[in-house]
């Protein structure tokens, strides 16, 4: 059936099936774009087809959790043996935010220290390899990098590696299927 009929769902029922694709889309972050869209499609279509004669709330009720579709289709479309890159860069994204939102907490808390201290020099630490200098001579705070100022770096790409599952490109560190 071809998306023409889809004009004829009300806009409740439209909302449930776009609700229902885009959380589907969340479970398979790694499918490539020309599988997504054709699955999509095919999704839209079927569901179109069951919501002409149970409705739409049935229709998306008798696919089951969206979770389990979405293990169905990665294991038809054999994305368990594959790297979540997308997962990976996720993961490193909200990891660096942590840190960032750490490292200038910790500046903001030192240059508060100092001011409440009434000390006129300046102090410098060392917060992750990052040295913060708090100053009260017109200038709040500066930080400066060094060689161990790479660890962060590092750590960030240990969280995309680990939690992309590289090691999943290595034909060896595959899952098999008796596996999964």
């Amino acid at each position: 059936m071809t998306d023409i009929s889809a004009r004829r769902l009300g806009l409740v029922d439209r909302w449930r099936r776009k609700w229902f694709t885009e959380s589907l889309s969340l479970h398979l972050p790694d499918i490539s774009q020309r599988d997504w869209r054709k699955l999509r499609r095919t999704l839209r279509n079927d569901l179109v087809d069951a919501a002409q004669t149970v409705g739409m709330k049935q229709a998306i009720a008798d696919l089951g959790s969206v979770r389990r579709l979405a293990d169905e289709y990665r294991e038809a479309l054999d994305l368990s043996s594959r790297p979540q890159w997308m997962v990976g860069a996720w993961a490193a994204i909200v990891a660096w935010v942590v840190l960032t939102v750490l490292l200038f907490t910790y500046a903001t808390g030192m240059y508060h220290a100092a001011q409440s201290g009434g000390t006129t020099v300046g102090v410098a630490r060392n917060f992750l390899g990052v040295i913060v200098d708090v100053g009260l001579d017109g200038v709040p705070f500066g930080m400066s990098f060094t060689l161990s100022s790479l660890i962060v770096p590092a750590f960030l790409v240990l969280v995309f590696l680990l939690t992309a599952r590289t090691w999943r490109l290595a034909p060896r560190l595959r899952p098999s299927p008796k596996d999964r």
